[in-house]
């Protein structure tokens, strides 16, 4: 229904399509900004707690290290051993405003 501004009310608002990222990519290197940037970004994208593990060690152990965050959480996979051959991962990058970049690699 509509409010008395003729708005759409929320109940009836179509949710916006969010692929799934998980079939595309094996792992997640999302940039690390803060707690709430990356609980948000999970549940918007409906990531595990291992899809954000790296990025939430990197963000505990460095705090915001700005972009160059992928390549802590790039490295943190690799230690954990965790990247097999084949496995596709998406580094996430973003900054104020509207910029926000992404690489995609296959080991």
């Amino acid at each position: 229904g509509s409010d008395q501004s003729g708005q759409q009310s929320s109940s009836n608002a179509t949710k916006p399509y969010i692929p799934d990222y998980k079939l595309a990519f094996e792992h997640f290197c999302v940039h690390a900004a803060s707690k709430t940037v990356l609980d948000e970004l999970q549940r918007n994208l409906e990531l595990s707690d291992e899809n954000l593990e790296a990025s939430r060690m990197t963000l505990h152990r460095f705090g915001n290290t700005s972009s160059s965050s992928i390549w802590y959480e790039l490295a943190y996979l690799e230690a954990k051993e965790k990247v097999r051959s084949g496995d596709r991962i998406w580094q996430l990058a973003f900054g104020s405003g509207f910029k926000c970049n992404s690489a995609v690699w296959k080991s």
